[in-house]
Formats: structure tokens, sequence, C-alpha cells
């Protein structure tokens, strides 16, 4: 259920951004599309390697 809820939540503003473009007529800016790339690559790899979210540790 945390997994899931972890998929939500790094999904959740790429949702927001789409939602807002093609409804509500706002701009989608290149780095924005970009950056919408970016979170979506990231859940794609996650798929593939079967990693939860939290497992990985970050940088800092």
């Amino acid at each position: 259920m945390a997994a899931g809820a972890g998929v939500f939540i790094a999904l959740n503003p790429l949702s927001a951004v789409i939602v807002g473009t093609l409804f509500l007529n706002e701009q989608l800016s290149t780095v924005t599309f970009i950056g919408g790339i970016l979170i979506f690559w990231e859940y794609l790899l996650r798929i593939k390697n079967n990693i939860k979210i939290g497992q990985i540790r970050g940088l800092f």
C-alpha cells in the first residue's frame, strides 16, 4: 500500500500539469516538459527494475 502511495505522490505533479494544460489552457514551458519526461522516465525505471520507493538512498 505504501508503494502505491509513493507512485501516486511521484506522478501527482505530472498529472496536475497535464490536466492544467489540457483543460485550463495553461502554458507548457520547455523546462516543465523536460521535467515531466524525467518524472515519467524515473517511474518506468522503477517498474522495470522492480525498485520500491525509498529503497534507493539519495545523494544527500
